[in-house]
Order: structure tokens, then sequence, then C-alpha cells
């Protein structure tokens, strides 16, 4: 169902679907985390916690790398993390460390996000209240999840690319004195303008897609 989602309903079903995905692993919580345009900085775009489990962004906002350079340098590397248990993490992995046990966290699978061979982001599946020991069916059904995450995604930033062409083509348009107009077929207007529209003394909504 996700797969067909459109920019109009995209956040609520993500919503959802973090959670369905949450009740089936029995996780506590998710993220996904996409890359700003400037690489430097990433951004919590969908999250989902379990009922009395904190939150982990109350808003999204930029936040550096920086501060995870051990974990990025593993997304980046399109490499999956898996941490059974926070305290098993390597010594190069000190800030991760200092901020995952701050936050509580017990357990973790970050799987890169890539869209075009091009890291975009990672989603988070964590276990604040148990260490997961993470099998390999677990892993492979999560991995195919976040590339579904990742298609859907790249597919709504195209509408909505292609939505702000159309509108601002239509500004121009309808701002234009001239009469502008193209058919569907020899019968019927698949657009005009308001200048076109105006000489009929019609509105566009009379013209477009009317035989």
């Amino acid at each position: 169902k996700f797969l067909t989602v459109s920019s109009i309903n995209y956040e609520l079903e993500l919503k959802n679907t973090l959670e369905e995905i949450g009740k089936v692993f029995n996780l506590d919580r998710i993220l996904i985390y996409y890359f700003c345009k400037d690489p430097t900085f990433m951004k919590v775009e969908g999250q989902w916690n379990r009922k009395n489990i904190r939150s982990k962004r109350e808003k999204q906002e930029e936040e550096p790398v920086y501060a995870l350079p051990w974990l990025i340098r593993k997304i980046k590397n399109d490499e999956i993390v898996i941490i059974n248990d926070v305290e098993d993490l390597p010594a190069e992995a000190i800030f991760e460390a200092e901020i995952f046990s701050k936050e509580g966290l017990k357990s973790s699978l970050v799987i890169p996000l890539k869209n075009e061979k091009k890291s975009i982001g990672f989603i988070c599946y964590e276990s604040l209240s148990r260490s997961i020991i993470w099998e390999k069916s677990q892993i492979k059904m999560l991995e195919n999840i976040a590339a579904a995450f990742t298609y859907t995604r790249a597919k709504i930033v195209k509408e909505k690319t292609y939505e702000s062409i159309i509108n601002g083509q239509s500004i121009l348009l309808n701002n234009s004195e001239s009469q502008i107009w193209a058919l569907s077929n020899v019968t019927s207007y698949a657009t005009v303008n308001e200048a076109h529209a105006r000489f009929f003394g019609l509105k566009i909504g009379d013209l477009e897609y009317h035989d």
C-alpha cells in the first residue's frame, strides 16, 4: 500500500507504515533520516515510537552529521550497522556510544537508504527496552522495507518537482496577454490560459477537458 501513495497522503501513510513495522517487529522506535542539500547536515523526515517511549526528535530540524562520525562513515560506505548491544560498540564509535547511552538505547539496526546508487539517508530500527540479537531473516526483511521507503520517497519528490514546474508554467501562461492553448485531441482542450478563455467569455475550467 505504501508503494502506491501520492504526495497528498504521503506523510500520513508513512506514519501508519512505521507504526505497523514497529508492532510487527516489536520495536520501540523507528526513525528515517535524510541528508540535506548540504550533506554535512541531516534531518528526521519520519519517526514512530511505541506508547510510553519518548520521541527521538520533537521537531524536524537540521542536525550535523559530524555528531555521529563512525555511524555516518558506515552509512556512506553502504554498510548495514548491526548493534545487538550498545555495550559492544567498537572503541572508534566513542561519540555514538556516548549519545546512545544518554538516550537509553539498547539495540539498533541502521540501514542505508540509496537512490540511483547515491547515499541519501538511513533508517534506524531501535530498541530501548531490551537488547536484540538481529537475525539474518529480520535484517533482510527490514532491508527490503528500507528499499520501499527509498522508492516511494523518490517518486514523491519527482511528483512535487513536476507540480512545481507545472504551477510555474501556469503562472507564466496566465500572465500572458497572448492567447495560449493546447489540445488533447481535435475537439478537446488539454489546457488554456486566461486570455484564451476570456476571448470566448468563459473561464479556464469551462474549456479544459471539455469537447
